[in-house]
This record gives C-alpha cells, sequence and structure tokens, in this order.
C-alpha cells in the first residue's frame, strides 16, 4: 500500500502556555481554567486544580516567580498568589520530556483567569519594525517600512493529530513519532530570518 494525501489528520494549534515577563524569574508561562480545560479534554488526562481562587486579582504559582510568598507581578500587573501551581506544573512536564527549558516549568508557571490570559496572549505579542530589500538596486525598497508582530519565543502550543481512513496499514502516526518527535522543525514563513523554528514532541 501506497502513502497518499490525507493519511494525516493536523487539527489547529492551540496555546497551552504564553511567556510574559516577571518580576521574579524573568519570566513566567501563564494558562488558564478554560486553556487547561480544553486541553485536558483534547489530550485525555485529567488536571486537578482549584479554579474557584483565581479571578481577577489573584492567582495560582509556583515559588519561582512569588514574591514575598504573596505576589506575583507580570508586566504591569500585580497579582496575589492565593496557591501553589506545582503540582499541575509537574503534570504538564511530562508533554516535552526531552526540552529541558521546558522542564523548569515548575519554577516559571502561573495560572490566571480566562480574561487576563486573553488579554496577555493579544497584547505581549512582539511587533518589530521590518523593511523590504529591492532585488535589483540591494537597498530598501521605497514605502516597504512596515511592522509585523510575532509570538514569543517559548510559546507552547499543541494540536491533536489523526488517522484518517486512508490510512489502512500504514500506521502514519507511529512513523510520525518516529520520525520528527524530539525533533525541531521550521512552521510557516519567514525562515530567512529565524522564525518558526519548534521543538516538536508527538504523544
Amino acid at each position: 500500500i501506497k502513502a497518499s494525501a490525507g493519511t494525516l489528520l493536523i487539527g489547529e494549534a492551540r496555546v497551552l502556555a504564553f511567556p510574559v515577563r516577571s518580576a521574579k524569574g524573568m519570566f513566567a508561562w501563564i494558562t488558564c481554567p478554560l486553556v487547561l480545560r480544553r486541553y485536558a479534554r483534547d489530550a485525555g488526562v485529567e488536571l486537578e486544580f482549584d479554579e474557584t481562587l483565581i479571578n481577577e486579582q489573584s492567582c495560582l504559582a509556583t515559588s519561582g516567580v512569588v514574591i514575598d510568598a504573596q505576589k506575583v507581578v507580570l508586566e504591569e500587573y500585580v497579582f496575589d498568589c492565593k496557591g501553589d501551581a506545582g503540582s499541575l506544573a509537574e503534570s504538564l512536564k511530562s508533554i516535552m520530556p526531552s526540552n529541558k527549558l521546558w522542564q523548569s516549568l515548575d519554577k516559571h508557571f502561573v495560572v490566571l483567569s480566562d480574561s487576563l490570559f486573553s488579554h496577555f496572549v493579544e497584547q505581549s505579542c512582539e511587533v518589530v519594525t521590518r523593511i523590504r530589500v529591492d532585488d535589483e538596486t540591494g537597498t530598501v525598497a521605497k514605502g516597504a517600512l512596515f511592522n509585523q508582530e510575532q509570538v514569543p519565543s517559548e510559546t507552547m502550543f499543541y494540536c491533536s493529530v489523526s488517522e484518517s481512513t486512508r490510512a489502512q496499514n500504514l500506521e502514519p502516526l507511529s512513523l510520525l513519532k518516529e520520525k520528527i518527535s524530539g525533533q525541531i522543525l521550521q512552521v510557516g514563513g519567514d525562515e530567512t530570518i529565524g522564525l518558526g523554528f519548534c521543538d516538536v514532541e508527538v504523544k
């Protein structure tokens, strides 16, 4: 049986953890209850945390980003830490066992409210001013100054991957795991300026 297009069904990549600046620990990965519930459903896992402790002024966090045992400062916002997110971080670390930075999640993890997580994801992307070079002159093309919004490095995405009925006896998921799990892939455009490089783990 020969391989054919459509044997793998790859879903939309969704943000699981988003990096923002932290007054302690340099940065923190943030997430929210809605994102965690959606990931648990999609991955078929159980994630336990007390959602009642999270609101617009309070959060759950790991000790590496907590100041004086009670405050978390992300960008210009200050939150009260109402509980430890260490056990939740430990559960999520198994997603990327080969990524040493992700293994420090238990030192850089915060669970915010759904609305605040949405705010940070919308407002904290990197905005870079770029130019376009004229191929004939080798100089900047006239009127070619533009801004580009970029997802920050270390953002954690996940997506679902499944086999279609066309797969039959090909076992494409097993092949995918063998070939790219633990590897670095480049996704999307702007490869020449170093964008889109991702650590990939297939579960």
